[in-house]
């Protein structure tokens, strides 16, 4: 975690990302498989339905 404003923490924060393929990869793979399972179409059509059902009801 980098605190706002902290620009040197930022930087080495970054440049650590920017040097970890292995580490980018197990991310970018994992915020995959958090997006196919929590926002799909069929998820997100459900919860609106979920709204429109609340509101008429």
């Amino acid at each position: 975690m980098v605190t706002t404003g902290d620009a040197d923490a930022l930087t080495s924060a970054l440049a650590r990302w920017l040097d970890d393929d292995a580490g980018r990869e197990q991310a970018g793979r994992a915020a995959r498989a958090h997006v196919v399972e929590n926002h799909s179409i069929i998820h997100e059509a459900r919860s609106i339905v979920q709204v429109y059902r609340g509101l008429l009801a």
